[in-house]
C-alpha cells in the first residue's frame, strides 16, 4: 500500500445560502435595468398616427460622415405596430415630428429614437450648422422647429 497523507481542509469563508446569492442577482439585474432606461424620454416611446392633431412639422437633417453626404434611412422609428413621434418614411433628409400636443423635441430625442442604429454614435462631431449659420452648441440640444436646416458633421 502507499503512504497517502490526507491533510484536513480549513475553510475560511462563509457559505452563501442560494436565496442570498438569488438576491443579489435579483438586485444587480434590477440595477441595469434601471440604468438602461434611466436616459430614455417616455414620450418618445409612444405610438402616433397622422391623423392626430397637435404638431407636425419637418426638419431637414444632412449628416455628413468623413466628407461624404449621407440621407437618413427610412424608417427610424417605425416598426410593424408603431410610428414613433419623431421618424423618418424614405430614404431622405426628412425627420417627421408628429405628436398629439405642443411639446419640445430635441436633435437628441432623434438620435435616441434612432437607437443603435445610427452609425454614428462614436464619431466625433466637427461641425453644425443650422439654417446654413454655424451652430456652436451641442446637436443633441437643439429643438427641432418647421422647416429647419441642420447639417452635422461626423468624423471616426
Amino acid at each position: 500500500m502507499s503512504n497517502i497523507e490526507i491533510l484536513p481542509v480549513r475553510r475560511t469563508g462563509k457559505v452563501v445560502s442560494s436565496m442570498a446569492l438569488g438576491a443579489i442577482c435579483l438586485f444587480i439585474l434590477l440595477i441595469v435595468i434601471v440604468g438602461c432606461g434611466a436616459n430614455q424620454n417616455p414620450v418618445l416611446e409612444e405610438c402616433v398616427t397622422h391623423e392626430e392633431g397637435g404638431i407636425h412639422f419637418h426638419v431637414s437633417l444632412v449628416t455628413v460622415h468623413n466628407k461624404q453626404p449621407q440621407m437618413l434611412p427610412g424608417g427610424i422609428g417605425i416598426t410593424n405596430d408603431c410610428m414613433k413621434p419623431l421618424h423618418t418614411h424614405a430614404e431622405d433628409f426628412l425627420i417627421h415630428v408628429e405628436y398629439d400636443k405642443p411639446y419640445e423635441f430635441s436633435m437628441g430625442d432623434f438620435f435616441e429614437v434612432w437607437g443603435t442604429e445610427n452609425p454614428y454614435i462614436n464619431s466625433e462631431v466637427v461641425s453644425i450648422s443650422l439654417n446654413g449659420k454655424r451652430y456652436n452648441g451641442d446637436y443633441r440640444e437643439l429643438l427641432l422647429e418647421d422647416a429647419q436646416n441642420v447639417v452635422i458633421e461626423f468624423e471616426n
